[in-house]
């Protein structure tokens, strides 16, 4: 088993304390009723067999139907992981505010481009070094086909 870096009740508090500024920098409704996501650490395999089809993925997942936020807490680094769940937690709020279902007018691209462009801003901002290695914010957008301003 690998080392784990972050761990689960680490990231339960990470949530919390990043759930109203991932809100405020979105514009996605946050209640501070709602409850953080169930947190889970898996394996990156566990992560692909489990909830991904077999099929390679990220080392983390939003599991909808479950409300469950699944991560790999020992691929990468502390930065890596924390960029992983804050993009995740967007994913969490677009759920809750009714984003994420068939029909509500929202394709994958402009789902998956704000939670890439919330997770360059929290790392722009926190001014930690992002999963790319890359600090200036040009360079990270092009590295995941988005412009600065967080278009495609």
């Amino acid at each position: 088993m690998n080392r784990v870096i972050m761990s689960e009740n680490e990231a339960y508090e990470f949530a919390a304390k990043w759930l109203p500024w991932i809100s405020k920098k979105t514009g996605l409704k946050y209640d501070w009723n709602m409850k953080v996501p169930e947190i889970e650490q898996a394996s990156q395999k566990e992560i692909d067999y489990r909830y991904n089809k077999g099929l390679p993925s990220g080392d983390a997942a939003y599991i909808p139907p479950e409300t469950k936020l699944v991560y790999c807490g020992s691929k990468g680094d502390r930065n890596w992981i924390e960029g992983a769940l804050i993009h995740e937690l967007v994913h969490f709020l677009q759920d809750k505010n009714g984003m994420l279902y068939k029909g509500s007018g929202y394709g994958v691209n402009e789902i998956e481009r704000q939670a890439y462009a919330t997770m360059r801003d929290w790392w722009i901002e926190t001014g930690t070094r992002n999963a790319y290695g890359l600090t200036n914010p040009a360079l990270f957008a092009k590295a995941v086909g988005m412009s600065v301003n967080g278009a495609r």
